[in-house]
């Protein structure tokens, strides 16, 4: 064989070489980007619904951003967010790195917020599976400032409802008596049919006799508007207005509404309350009635 014959070979044997690898490059990096994309919907799905089971394991343990570990990462992102929705626009890979940018739909004070963010980090991890391990330069100043005012908002919900239960206490302890004389909790502000009002008070102090009345009893259950959720240390409390303009807070185990509602469940999006309904026997029936919140709210 000539030398030239010899050089071509090489060079051919060369090319092929050259673009196996090139070719397993492309396919690698198209698999990443591809396992990187499936992972960021997931977390975008989890966000919304609250999952932090499985928050858990698309944040990396080497997470360390905004004042976050990741022990406090996957508490924050382990609250539920309604209406929460991304969809990523461009992805840059290097080594085992990726830059996602992505566009984003939130609910921030009652309103949807669309902002598009930029430079947020995922890591390839040991395991080959992709995590988040940095936030955007825009999540890292204003996720503080949130943790902060949702902080504030729990401890003065905290504080409400320390307040509210010692008021009931000392109530209770005052034995106070309504035998023969008006029910001071009867609305005076609620339009009602002809005998609706005085049918609601007397059912009122019928079904449930002996206990003292709640203020809130002294409405019906649906003039109430409910405004929105709190979670704190993952128990939920509702946020009502009541039909004299004031906000009230609610939790499991009060009293609301003419017919000695017992709330007995509070979720993400309804307060569920046992109400009671005189039947033909003279007797009191239980029913569950529902107060839930608006979807645009």
């Amino acid at each position: 064989m000539d030398k030239k014959k010899t050089i071509m070979i090489i060079a051919i044997v060369g090319i092929a070489l050259a673009a196996a690898v090139l070719f397993y490059l492309m396919a690698g990096s198209g698999k990443d980007e591809q396992m990187l994309r499936e992972a960021f919907k997931q977390f975008s799905a989890d966000l919304a619904a609250g999952n932090k089971a499985d928050v858990s394991g698309l944040i990396s343990r080497k997470f360390n951003d905004a004042g976050m570990d990741y022990n406090s990462a996957v508490d924050e992102f382990g609250i539920k967010r309604p209406g929460y929705m991304s969809e990523i626009i461009s992805i840059k890979i290097k080594d085992a790195l990726a830059e996602v940018a992505y566009a984003r739909k939130q609910v921030l004070d009652k309103k949807i917020v669309t902002s598009q963010i930029t430079g947020e980090t995922w890591v390839k991890d040991d395991d080959r599976k992709w995590r988040l391990v940095k936030l955007s330069a825009s999540d890292r100043v204003q996720l503080p400032k949130l943790r902060l005012e949702r902080k504030e908002a729990e401890d003065k919900l905290a504080a409400d409802l320390r307040a509210a239960e010692e008021k009931e206490s000392s109530i209770r302890k005052a034995g106070y008596s309504y035998a023969n004389k008006r029910d001071p909790f009867e609305s005076l502000i609620v339009e009602t049919a002809p005998g609706e009002a005085a049918s609601a008070a007397e059912a009122s102090r019928m079904c449930d006799p002996g206990r003292p009345r709640q203020f809130l009893e002294g409405f019906d259950l649906f003039a109430f508007k409910l405004v929105g959720m709190v979670n704190a240390n993952n128990t939920y409390y509702a946020l009502v207005e009541a039909p004299n303009g004031n906000g009230y807070t609610l939790k499991a185990g009060m009293f609301v509404g003419r017919r000695c509602g017992k709330i007995t469940k509070i979720t993400a999006t309804r307060i569920l309350v046992a109400e009671k309904y005189p039947n033909p026997r003279g007797e009191f029936s239980v029913k569950e009635m529902e107060l839930k919140l608006k979807e645009e709210e």
